[in-house]
């Protein structure tokens, strides 16, 4: 998991990184254009391939980073409130995609579906 003052500075940003299948690139573009009007930029990053020694145990199959600088712009009113609500849509979006959504993992030559 990067630190995302590495990734984003001082700048509003959203760092999603999730196993592959959760998004579409027509979703992320979407979600990009959405949160560029607020002047918030979106990083997503999917972890298909990455080696993990138990998926639920080791790794989050999904994680979200929301950096300081956004969180004190909604607190402190410097965001509008329409900002907040689209953040929250598209949370909701996304949880809605994932419930929709199963991961499947290899134990012990048995195939299990989450």
């Amino acid at each position: 998991m990067p630190n995302t003052n590495d990734i984003f500075g001082k700048d509003y940003g959203i760092y999603l990184e999730h196993l592959g299948g959760v998004l579409t690139s027509d979703e992320i573009k979407k979600v990009t254009d959405e949160l560029v009007l607020y002047e918030i930029n979106f990083i997503e990053r999917d972890k298909s391939g990455v080696i993990t020694n138990s998926i639920e145990e080791i790794s989050n199959q999904v994680f979200v980073a929301i950096t300081s600088p956004l969180i004190l712009g909604i607190i402190n009113g410097l965001l509008p409130n329409a900002a907040w609500d689209l953040i929250k849509s598209i949370a909701l979006r996304f949880l809605s995609q994932l419930a929709e959504k199963g991961i499947q993992n290899l134990l012990k030559r048995a195939l299990k579906t989450s």
